[in-house]
């Protein structure tokens, strides 16, 4: 059986990002836009959730 990832965020690139990125390293995705869904997901699916990733940009310059 699969890990499953519950990604939730408020960037709909981040997440589709973060979502290819976890499947390639083996894991079920399950994501979202915003924290009232994540909480409703998490009641929902329960134990079946292994983790949490809220992905965000870094705000540090690159130089």
């Amino acid at each position: 059986m699969k890990k499953k990832v519950l990604i939730v965020g408020n960037d709909l690139e981040l997440i589709s990002l973060s979502e290819k990125r976890f499947k390639l390293w083996g894991y079920e995705t399950i994501t979202c836009f915003g924290e009232q869904e994540a909480l409703k997901l998490q009641r929902s699916e329960g134990e079946t959730i292994g983790s949490v990733f809220y992905p965000t940009r870094s705000k540090l310059p690159l130089n």
